[in-house]
């Protein structure tokens, strides 16, 4: 009775060890199957959702303005010269063009629309346009136009921001380039000239923009 006492005893330890070591076994698959899964989380999130995100900041705070057909402008010209800009594709900070033409139509009350027009025809309204002006020798006559790319460095002014305003030398400050300090000297440019200093103005193409 005793040997068969023992012998019960011993196969009810045998059964819960098998059996805890069953579960030990699951619980190690378990984990395993976790930390894949975890894995594949963190994967997925630096591949498909911090790329998402990050997309949706750069839709938020950045855009590329391209200009597929470039007013080309005689503007800010010396007495004699003609100049032709062409606006640099870039890429720049948004402000939502609801915004920008509320300050265009503070700073030049008496003729909003004209001034939106104009600007938007200069520039496309990119706070960060520029145009390098380079003179060049055509026929015997020199003439500023447009430089050509690889002639940047030469040129002899560039006109800056959504009011493309016209300096000497070949980079925009980044003031220039704010809104603020760009409509403040057209502002100045017009109430001296009226819109005569933009070409968009003198050669009608801001009209289509009315």
């Amino acid at each position: 009775m005793l040997k068969l006492k023992n012998w019960i005893i011993k196969k009810i330890k045998k059964a819960f060890e098998s059996f805890n070591g069953f579960i030990a076994k699951q619980t190690w698959i378990i984990t395993l199957f976790a930390l894949i899964g975890g894995g594949y989380v963190l994967y997925l999130s630096g591949s498909v959702f911090v790329p998402y995100v990050g997309q949706m900041l750069d839709e938020k705070f950045t855009k590329v303005i391209i200009i597929e057909n470039p007013t080309i402008r005689e503007a800010h010209a010396e007495e004699g010269e003609t100049i032709e800009t062409i606006i640099e594709d870039v890429t720049e900070e948004v402000i939502p063009e609801t915004s920008l033409i509320e300050e265009i139509s503070k700073i030049f009350p008496e003729e909003p629309e004209t001034a939106i027009a104009i600007f938007k025809a200069e520039s496309g309204l990119s706070l960060n346009a520029k145009g390098w002006n380079c003179r060049y020798s055509i026929n015997g006559t020199v003439v500023s136009k447009a430089c050509n790319p690889e002639d940047r460095q030469n040129a002899w002014s560039v006109d800056c921001g959504i009011a493309q305003i016209n300096i000497p030398g070949k980079e925009c400050s980044k003031e220039l380039l704010g809104l603020d300090k760009n409509l403040e000297l057209a502002r100045e440019k017009y109430q001296q000239r009226g819109w005569h200093p933009w070409t968009a103005y003198k050669n009608n193409s801001y009209k289509k923009f009315l």
